[in-house]
């Protein structure tokens, strides 16, 4: 459950720091991506034009190919609840933010190999702040499926392929 939840129109609130790790509530899974400042951040996403797509491109496939991309918090929250959410600070140090931001910066533009539990948008995020690329939501899918419990993960799993071919199919508007 988040707490100290903000919408994505508050994104002038005070407790964004560069360098920060913003968490946004997509329901059926959670998207990553790192705030910059000035009201952007930078995430894995899909290679389409549209911020609201998330890094979950692999729902057809075991493994596809993501994009860095550097959008405004409001557009890639599209309405949706988020926070920031620095909380591995107390298992690694975070690299100083001029460190992180010039990282993040470089990569923006770069394709990436997107695996949904070997590489996704937490793990990209995790890397640019700790050096350790991690995902909670991978592990906690690895867990279930380690503890016997296929029909659960099938069924995380299959909530997050629903969602994201939600995402990834034509609008028209």
């Amino acid at each position: 459950m988040l707490c100290n939840h903000q919408t994505s129109t508050d994104i002038t609130h005070g407790g964004k720091e560069p360098g920060d790790l913003i968490e946004i509530d997509r329901k059926t899974y959670r998207h990553w991506a790192l705030f910059i400042g000035d009201g952007y951040v930078i995430h894995l996403t899909n290679d389409d034009d549209s911020s609201t797509s998330v890094a979950a491109i692999g729902a057809s496939s075991a493994s596809a190919v993501a994009i860095v991309k550097k959008q405004k918090l409001k557009d890639v929250a599209a309405g949706h609840v988020w926070r920031v959410n620095n909380s591995l600070d107390k298992k690694w140090k975070a690299k100083p933010s001029d460190a992180i931001l010039k990282n993040a910066e470089q990569r923006v533009g770069e394709k990436i190999r997107y695996r949904l539990i070997k590489y996704n948008c937490e793990h990209f995020v995790t890397e640019l702040r700790y050096g350790q690329p991690k995902s909670r939501q991978a592990q906690t899918a690895k867990l279930v499926a380690a503890g016997g419990s296929g029909v659960v993960l099938a069924g995380v799993l299959g909530a997050i392929v629903a969602a994201l071919v939600s995402v990834f199919s034509p609008r028209t508007f």
